[in-house]
């Protein structure tokens, strides 16, 4: 699924975690690297790869936090407010894919088990974050919840 999912995305020049950190700016412009990293079930250090990534192509600014200067917050530019809705778009498409090979049916439950997957388990002793900090493969909201 995310080989299907990154070759989808091939022309754009995105990977999917860059997609997804896209998505996440677009979704909430203005917010802070860390609340991206919060989005993306990542590590902070990681986001800000994944920001600075997509500020050098263009697609996000970035400026500091006037309450907070070692805080940056992001927003997309002109061509990533584009760029995301071409992401959203593909990801509509994927999921739509999935619908027609599955079934309506299976894709609910793809779905609803990926959702379960993501959310871990509750308590004290869920694990805290996924191993090594790796973002999701957040696009289609079947394979990001």
């Amino acid at each position: 699924m995310r080989c299907r999912w990154q070759a989808a995305l091939a022309d754009l020049g995105l990977s999917a975690p860059q997609a997804a950190a896209l998505r996440a700016v677009a979704d909430h412009p203005g917010q802070a690297v860390r609340a991206v990293a919060r989005q993306l079930h990542t590590d902070a250090m990681n986001a800000r790869r994944l920001v600075d990534h997509l500020a050098a192509q263009g697609l996000v600014r970035t400026e500091p936090d006037p309450g907070d200067r070692r805080r940056r917050r992001s927003w997309p530019t002109d061509r990533g407010w584009e760029r995301a809705r071409e992401v959203a778009s593909r990801a509509a498409e994927f999921d739509r894919g999935l619908v027609a090979l599955l079934g309506p049916g299976g894709a609910a439950t793809l779905t609803a088990l990926l959702r379960q997957l993501e959310a871990g388990p509750a308590g004290p002793e869920a694990p805290q974050g996924p191993p090594g900090g790796a973002a999701s493969p957040a696009g289609p909201a079947v394979a990001a919840g």
